[in-house]
């Protein structure tokens, strides 16, 4: 598959990308945009009709926790491009719960 560095200069690849590939991504398009106390999303958006209230931060922000090491709510974004965090889900149970997260929503 094609890969884009997750920046605004590919903004409208990246949407044309995922509106070819809707039918396969289902749910993965709805990202959470809003959380209550407990860091539990309560609103989502589409990224595709509804990217306007999704920022390239929180985009970005949500990668990071997902496939890498999750940012502390202060601190700055990276700059790309990014990497993950190779798993070992044989030998390391928080790399288990990473892996099947990873897996589920991919799903």
């Amino acid at each position: 598959g094609k890969r884009f560095n997750l920046s605004i200069e590919f903004a409208t690849d990246i949407h044309q990308f995922l509106i070819s590939k809707e039918g396969e991504l289902g749910n993965c398009c709805n990202i959470p945009i809003a959380f209550n106390g407990h860091n539990c999303p309560m609103e989502f958006a589409n990224l595709i009709t509804q990217h306007s209230k999704i920022s390239l931060e929180l985009v970005q922000r949500n990668a990071h926790k997902r496939f890498a090491t999750m940012l502390a709510q202060n601190a700055d974004v990276p700059t790309p491009p990014f990497t993950s965090r190779t798993l070992d889900p044989a030998n390391n149970n928080d790399d288990k719960a990473t892996f099947y997260d990873r897996v589920n929503a991919s799903v």
